[in-house]
């Protein structure tokens, strides 16, 4: 996950469910995700990928220099040109669930 990611949903969970619900639904999500750096390389990475949505580049780049194991969006499309496995939320939890089951 992005920093801006984070930024973004602490902002939509405030308006929700207030501070202190966006307090605790961040605290979750930084229990559970690493957040992927975004350095001055990932910025200059991210203007050399053919996304159409910068924001949605400098993420992909992120994530490849992270490491990450895929993409979580809710616009995969934005994705198309990522090297690493863009997946929806849908088939995230898909995912996770197989997972569980395999333990």
């Amino acid at each position: 996950m992005g920093a801006t990611t984070v930024t973004t949903i602490y902002y939509l969970a405030a308006k929700q469910l207030g501070r202190a619900g966006a307090d605790e639904a961040v605290n979750n999500l930084l229990k559970l995700l690493e957040v992927a750096p975004v350095t001055r390389s990932v910025l200059e990475d991210a203007l050399e990928l053919e996304f159409t949505d910068f924001e949605d580049a400098v993420l992909a780049a992120a994530g490849k220099a992270a490491g990450v194991e895929g993409i979580i969006t809710r616009d995969p499309k934005g994705f198309k040109n990522a090297s690493v496995p863009v997946l929806s939320p849908t088939e995230l939890v898909a995912v996770l669930l197989a997972r569980e089951s395999d333990v």
